[in-house]
């Protein structure tokens, strides 16, 4: 059992992320939070699995926040004498605030859910701080740890952290709607950052077999949520005197089924934090236990194949050069791995207005000169150009209510002038886009042909296209020609390494007209995510139309065709826009 272990051990942390992965994401979700909380006046945190830096495909994004606020007037009312908020009337004003800038936000049980770009489900959970440790969880603070996990130091600081009060109440209570639930979901991640690899691994694969093992079976499909798996494995960490290491994996993770199995057969699982809090009161009991405790039971026996049912595990190659040996990772594939991770985690840049934009590298700013770690500052760094670069639409949105032609004039020379002090640096495409978009509002077909040749020219081999997330791919040419040089990632970055998608704010028209119709087709929450080769070509395209350059318009078309079915550079959910506008540009051509 040993070797799979480790095997098994291997596999998930390529699928999963390094122990160096893990790390970055840890690092920069502590830097995010931070600025979150120089920039807003208050705390927005990731929760979820994502919060915790496990990217498993398909996982949601979860925002919390916590804030005193006007709000709380207009949900107080008025029994025996008593205010108190009703946490459904408290939900429901929330979501209806939040609708009105998120079109399609829904209530979901305590929060509002949406559809975030790139087909991305997240949920917005405003809820209210406590600075004060629930009462009822005084237990957790002074229990009997055999094996020192929390830390005293750890324990300590979670409950300086306080809690926070959720707008849901019990299914099972007839007050529900005025009942509000304690959250400890920020003790929870600090908890998960504290996991060793191989308790993180197991927390990854605990949730794999949720997904796509236990609830295969549709009669049990929505009795175990992921949270029962979880304080399994909290309870296991602190109490079952085994060695995590990766020699012991599978062990490891069949403990924590185990209990799982002795909790659904007693039809008791205690909350971690409140023990007295049993989390399958109404849902997990009579003839739904029996059923649940035989399927798991079932799974249980059957052991490695159970396990072989997830689709990941399934598909492991063991002729990638991965052995038994922990190490087996090269120092390449290492720097690889987390280089992508650095680059990827500097994607988002929010929905601010120029000023907020602007606020936000100043903070960046201060934060820079505060980091002294590697990490730290180039993720800064990069999250600093990024922010710059989105500065460009909201000026050139500005200078269209300039009244006379000569201001006008002027006010365009100098966003152009500040597009390239500022935005060509970081990834090979963003800013040169800005600078081409720029140049065919204007009329200036010929530098957008320039400046459009010049970007496609500098996508390589070895460039990294990430405007969405990619599976690993081992024979990558990043790997041969830029890993293992004892260069820095800012001198890498200087050799055109990656290329970010093009983001069109739809209210802005900084894009093309006659591409419109397409492109608020595809649009999410009034943003459109554009593959930076295919926004290239559509550019060259609609430029030699406008000079008249047909064969030069029919050869870009035909390089615009290549792109649209090629991989390399375009994701399989951008294909629907990179159709749409080679069609447009079709049509274009024939009229």
């Amino acid at each position: 059992m040993e070797p799979i272990s480790v095997i098994l051990w291997n596999n998930l942390s390529l699928l999963l992320g390094i122990e160096e992965q893990v790390c970055i994401r840890r690092r920069i979700s502590f830097l995010v939070e931070s600025l979150f909380i120089k920039h807003q006046g208050f705390r927005v945190f990731s929760s979820g699995s994502r919060a915790e830096r496990l990217s498993i495909i398909g996982s949601d994004v979860d925002m919390m926040g916590g804030k005193n606020s006007n709000i709380l007037r207009h949900t107080k009312s008025k029994s025996q004498e008593d205010l108190f908020l009703p946490s459904l009337q408290f939900r429901d004003l929330i979501v209806n605030i939040l609708s009105n800038g998120i079109p399609g936000a829904y209530a979901h049980g305590p929060c509002a859910t949406y559809q975030a770009p790139l087909e991305v489900e997240a949920d917005i959970l405003v809820c209210l701080a406590c600075k004060s440790w629930p009462r009822n969880a005084l237990e957790w603070i002074h229990r009997d740890r055999p094996n020192g996990w929390p830390s005293p130091n750890l324990v300590q600081e979670i409950v300086q952290d306080g809690c926070f009060l959720v707008p849901i109440g019990s299914p099972n209570s007839q007050e529900s709607h005025i009942e509000w639930r304690i959250s400890c979901s920020i003790a929870e991640k600090k908890l998960v950052h504290s996991f060793n690899h191989t308790q993180f691994l197991c927390y990854g694969l605990l949730k794999l077999f949720q997904k796509h093992v236990i609830n295969s079976n549709l009669h049990v499909k929505n009795l175990l949520c992921s949270y029962f798996l979880k304080t399994s494995l909290f309870y296991c960490i602190e109490e079952e005197n085994i060695a995590w290491n990766e020699e012991n994996f599978l062990h490891c993770f069949w403990t924590c089924i185990r209990r799982l199995l002795k909790w659904v057969r007693d039809e008791y699982c205690p909350n971690y934090f409140i023990k007295d809090n049993n989390m399958f009161e109404g849902k997990v009991c009579g003839i739904n236990s029996k059923i649940l405790f035989n399927h798991l039971f079932e799974l249980y026996n059957d052991g490695l194949d159970s396990l072989q049912l997830i689709p990941y595990v399934h598909n492991f190659k063991l002729t990638t050069g991965i052995t038994t040996n922990r190490f087996s990772i090269s120092n390449e594939m290492r720097e690889y791995l987390c280089d992508m991770e650095l680059l990827i985690q500097t994607l988002d840049i929010g929905n601010y207005d120029c000023n907020g934009l602007k606020k936000l590298n100043d903070i960046i700013i201060q934060m820079l000169q505060e980091t002294t770690d590697s990490i730290g500052r180039v993720f800064l760094n990069l999250w600093y150009l990024n922010n710059t670069c989105y500065i460009v639409p909201f000026v050139y949105m500005d200078i269209q209510t300039t009244i006379t032609q000569k201001q006008r004039y002027r006010q365009i020379l100098g966003l152009k002038q500040f597009i390239k002090d500022n935005c060509l640096v970081g990834d090979i495409s963003t800013g040169m886009l800005m600078l081409a978009t720029l140049c065919y509002l204007n009329g200036e077909y010929k530098e957008v042909i320039i400046i459009s040749q010049k970007i496609i020219k500098k996508f390589k081999s070895h460039t990294f296209y990430v405007g969405h997330v990619r599976p690993i791919v081992f024979d990558h040419p990043y790997i041969s020609k830029m890993c293992g040089k004892h260069m820095t990632l800012n001198q890498k970055l200087a050799h055109g390494i990656f290329a970010r998608h093009f983001i069109c704010l739809i209210d802005h028209k900084f894009y093309p007209q006659e591409i419109e119709t397409e492109l608020v087709h595809h649009s999410n929450l009034r943003t459109v995510y554009i593959p930076p080769v295919v926004y290239c070509n559509v550019l060259l395209c609609l430029s030699y139309y406008h000079m008249e350059c047909r064969n030069r318009m029919r050869d870009t078309l035909k390089e615009l065709y290549i792109t649209a079915v090629d991989d390399r550079f375009i994701a399989e959910q951008e294909r629907p826009l990179a159709n749409d506008l080679l069609q447009r540009c079709l049509q274009i051509c024939e009229n």
